[in-house]
């Protein structure tokens, strides 16, 4: 009999307005116990539905959780889904989700652990010993010697397979440990980047067991897992190397995190200030005694290294930290390669599986069990923890070293062109297919990027080495402002309203891509006053010196150049956000265009004003001698006049050509700035003409009718259109508007450029003396000129004195990848505009034949090759 339902809405409705205070309307059957005995309280007693999981020390008891190990490939499994919790725990997942999902994590396994191998009764002053210096635990303490203290061979005979176990397990929490105090102390993590709540849960080793002492065991499993693995053969030697990679990741990884954990110190704060108070000090003694600008320089670099032997600074800590970082990406890439070419042990594909699904397969009793913290978590909705399977496990464990040794670098950056340029680097989407995550990318893991805030600014300098205001006026000596103006009474109002939008750009750098777009919104409107403070500056100094109206405005450019970087900035974030719809792509590459130019403009007069102040200063002094044939070279990739190379000096020589040549050297550093701007201006130019090719290809096929111009944009009849077509038109045209003008109206911020309308993009945007077919010939152009000039940009990379003196020693202008993804986009939508072409002959060609009935291609926008530049191609339905 089928089951009857009537809608008793109304009347519960209606009884329950004559109710009083402490009335209920209920069913005969209702009764209040069963109703409470439905919620969830995560009280076992109170829960009838819970289960109830056996805890550690049961299953340590009943032998359901092993201690002792005969087979290398149950470790790995263990190792290998330990490593995918980990990486769910710096993806943001908490604690009892992610990291303690694995039992052998919890103190009572570890302390099992420690029973197995005796290191409970280890001397306490080995294992027991407190603020180990970093020194001693960043160079030469994994010498297995160092062990006799901590570790009796003898109780490990046997028993290697535990102590590795112990060793990894113990510096996984470690390092977890160091991660989150990095993550606070940076404080840029937000909630969907970082679950900072621990639920009581520790990330220490357990008690009694020192940095000092960790990494011994470390080593030491290390050292005799090599062995093991050169005497096992066949698959038993390819699950000991397996082993051997994964304690040599982990070592190099723990000594990596306890270099950062020593360098982000106040012991190591300290010592930096100590290190620039004796810098000082010996460079003013020089300078009173009538010494060079130069000694006094070399005499504060000969102070500050002295100063520096005694104590760890934080530019000596992280640079340690980055070496151990690229050996631990190394390692984990000697993983992936062993892991593609000899696959898993038997077991591990159900244990990996089981770790990425929360549960526990291939050991018998539960490993990792999801549900075995769910009463810690409350009756709140738990988070979705995504747990990556073990290849992209190593793929993303690779990556995140990389990023982590990237990020120590910003420490070695010299100049705010640098430091700007490699957190831009380091926050880019990967360039390769294989780790395109699904979605927009979000940047890196919150660790790399708490890494970079923090070498930011420490010691009350930045970047442990300079003071901020002289770091903002060399930035605008830099850029071509006059060193006199820069300081002089006008200019340092800038100065300082400058200092902290520039630190806060910087630090918002190293926010996810979301938060970014939000940090620039407000950027936007406090690089306005500093646009006004600029001006006035520039007005105050013509006044003041009774210059002409012709004269450069400096620090205008120089503010309105930093503005349109941000503004780049903020389009480009919402292009890699994936914010904008297909029928939005034409705006958004018609104003980036815009701002691309713009920037192109500005930073041609500033190199004119620098170049000009230059010549000015030369009229001082003796002109300069000719140029070698090596410099003339450099000269002439930079765009000067080359250099005759028949000219050569005799065997003998002379003063004068040792002169001319010492000369000439030194204009070499000036040459290679030259070609660095070069370079970037021309990096402006292919991004530039990317985005007009692409705005004149999508614009091609909004008048072939083979993308809408609009989202609700109508198709009209042939009877010329109806009153509701033209009202649809409208609308169309309307939200179009609208739309444009909300997505770009934090631009409107900035005073200079001015913030372009919808009427702009109609009038440069038409092309209405162009057709469609006109209009692909025209993108095809943009695409060829793409080409062209990246082998002009890969040609001034690879000229030898570029690579020798700098041009790459910090932060590559260009990165190779990148330059190749912009080619590979370029020739795609080549080939994409001649696809088209084709087809439209072919339809005119079929014109009422069968094919003309046929469903008109969809138009695709294929971003794999470039997170910002789309392939566009059709698809033929």
């Amino acid at each position: 009999m089928a089951v009857r339902w009537t809608d008793i809405g109304d009347l519960c409705q209606s009884a329950a307005d004559d109710f009083a205070i402490g009335e209920l309307l209920h069913d005969a059957h209702f009764d209040v116990y069963d109703a409470m005995s439905a919620l969830e309280l995560m009280e076992p007693k109170m829960d009838q539905a819970v289960v109830v999981h056996q805890t550690v020390d049961k299953l340590l008891e009943i032998g359901e959780l092993p201690v002792t190990f005969a087979d290398p490939g149950v470790v790995c499994d263990v190792l290998d889904g330990l490593l995918t919790c980990e990486l769910a725990w710096h993806d943001g997942g908490s604690l009892p989700e992610t990291l303690y999902t694995c039992l052998y994590v919890h103190p009572s396994a570890l302390e099992a652990l420690m029973r197995v191998l005796q290191l409970d009764k280890a001397a306490p002053e080995a294992t027991r010993e407190n603020g180990s210096s970093s020194a001693n635990s960043s160079t030469g303490i994994s010498d297995v010697q160092q062990s006799a203290t901590i570790l009796d061979e003898r109780h490990v005979v046997g028993k290697e397979l535990s102590l590795a176990l112990f060793a990894y397990v113990a510096a996984c929490l470690r390092c977890c440990g160091i991660a989150r105090d990095i993550v606070l102390l940076a404080d840029i993590h937000e909630e969907e980047d970082f679950y900072t709540k621990s639920f009581g849960f520790q990330l220490v080793p357990p008690t009694g067991i020192s940095d000092k002492a960790l990494v011994v065991l470390l080593g030491c499993s290390r050292s005799w897992l090599e062995k093991s693995a050169a005497a096992a053969t066949g698959a038993a030697a390819q699950q000991h190397r397996k082993l051997w990679l994964h304690l040599k990741y982990r070592y190099a990884l723990l000594q990596g995190y306890l270099a950062l954990k020593s360098a982000f110190s106040p012991q190591s704060t300290a010592a930096q200030k100590t290190a620039t108070a004796a810098a000082l000090a010996a460079a003013a003694a020089v300078q009173a005694s009538g010494g060079s600008a130069d000694a006094a320089a070399a005499a504060a670099a000969e102070a500050a290294a002295a100063a520096e032997v005694d104590a760890m600074t934080p530019v000596m800590g992280v640079n340690i930290a980055a070496e151990h970082m690229a050996m631990a990406h190394e390692h984990v890439r000697d993983l992936c390669a062993l892991h593609r070419q000899n696959g898993m042990h038997p077991a591990g594909a159900a244990a990996a599986a089981a770790a990425a699904d929360h549960h526990s397969a291939g050991m018998g009793p539960p490993v990792f069990n999801r549900d075995f913290n769910r009463s810690l978590l409350g009756s709140t909705p738990s988070r979705r923890v995504l747990f990556p399977l073990l290849g992209e496990a190593y793929e993303r464990a690779a990556l995140m070293a990389q990023h982590c040794c990237g990020a120590c670098g910003v420490m070695a950056c010299g100049s705010l062109n640098d430091v700007r340029r490699h957190l831009l680097e380091l926050a880019a989407p990967p360039l390769t297919v294989a780790l395109k995550e699904k979605g927009a990318y979000m940047g890196p893991t919150i660790l790399p990027r708490s890494i970079a805030a923090v070498c930011l600014y420490r010691g009350e300098l930045l970047l442990g080495r300079f003071d901020v205001n002289d770091f903002v006026v060399d930035a605008m000596v830099a850029a071509g402002v006059p060193a006199s103006l820069a300081q002089s009474q006008p200019g340092l109002p800038v100065v300082e309203s400058a200092v902290k939008p520039i630190y806060e750009d910087l630090r918002g750098l190293c926010l996810n891509r979301s938060r970014l777009r939000l940090k620039l919104e407000l950027a936007m409107v406090d690089w306005c006053g500093i646009q006004d403070a600029a001006a006035r500056a520039d007005d105050a100094l013509r006044l003041s010196y009774q210059l002409p109206d012709t004269t450069p405005h400096y620090l205008s450019n120089w503010a309105t150049r930093e503005a349109l970087g941000l503004m780049q900035l903020y389009v480009q974030a919402g292009v890699q956000l994936e914010l904008y719809g297909r029928h939005e792509l034409c705006h958004v590459y018609w104003y980036w265009d815009y701002i691309l130019s713009a920037m192109l403009h500005i930073d041609c007069v500033l190199l004119d004003g620098k170049e000009q102040l230059r010549k000015a200063c030369q009229q001082l002094d003796a002109p300069p001698p000719p140029p070698p044939a090596a410099v003339a070279d450099l000269a002439a990739a930079a765009g000067s006049a080359p250099a005759e190379r028949g000219e050569r000096t005799g065997s003998g020589g002379s003063a004068a050509t040792a002169a001319a040549a010492a000369a000439a050297e030194e204009e070499v550093p000036r040459l290679l700035e030259i070609m660095q701007a070069q370079v970037d201006a021309d990096h402006l130019r292919l991004c530039s003409y990317l985005a007009r090719g692409l705005l004149r290809f999508m614009r091609a096929l909004h008048k072939l009718a083979l993308l809408p111009a609009a989202p609700m944009a109508p198709v009209l009849g042939d009877g010329g259109g109806s009153s509701a077509a033209e009202a649809a038109a409208q609308a169309a045209a309307g939200t179009s508007r609208t739309v444009f003008m909300r997505r770009f109206a934090a631009l409107g911020a900035i005073a200079t450029p001015a913030l372009l309308s919808w009427e702009d993009f109609e009038e440069a945007a038409e092309f209405a003396e162009l057709d469609g077919a006109a209009l692909l010939s025209s993108a095809a152009e943009c695409f060829s000129a793409v080409k062209t000039m990246l082998s002009r940009v890969r040609h001034v990379l690879q000229l030898p004195l570029a690579r020798e003196e700098g041009l790459r020693s910090v932060t590559p202008a260009v990165p190779e990848e990148e330059l190749m993804a912009l080619a590979k986009v370029a020739i795609a939508n080549s080939l994409s505009t001649v696809s088209i072409a084709r087809h439209l002959q072919a339809a005119a060609a079929a014109k009422g034949g069968a094919a003309a009935g046929a469903r008109p291609p969809r138009v695709s926008f294929d971003f794999h090759l470039h997170p910002e530049f789309p392939v566009v191609t059709l698809q033929h339905t």
